[in-house]
């Protein structure tokens, strides 16, 4: 404790850490303009969501891997928006 009587003058500091989240991804959808890119986007979509087989399985399962091949070939095909610093 800080005062007058002691040699020191340090605070007891207290905080609170929140568990590290996964960055959010942002897709560059103004490159989807383009017909050849939306064409190639709807024949990896279809070529991998057909190969998936949604029968067997749980259902959480299911959904995590359907939404990770999404994801994939969306970054693959698009690709990420860019962060520009201003500065």
């Amino acid at each position: 404790m800080r005062g007058a009587h002691c040699w020191t003058d340090h605070r007891l500091l207290v905080a609170k850490l929140r568990p590290c989240r996964a960055k959010p991804t942002s897709l560059n959808l103004d490159r989807l303009n383009s017909t050849e890119l939306r064409k190639d986007i709807q024949k990896r979509l279809t070529d991998t969501l057909d190969a998936f087989d949604a029968q067997q399985g749980d259902l959480i399962l299911n959904w995590q891997q359907i939404s990770s091949s999404v994801l994939k070939v969306a970054t693959d095909v698009i690709g990420l928006k860019k962060r520009v610093n201003e500065d």
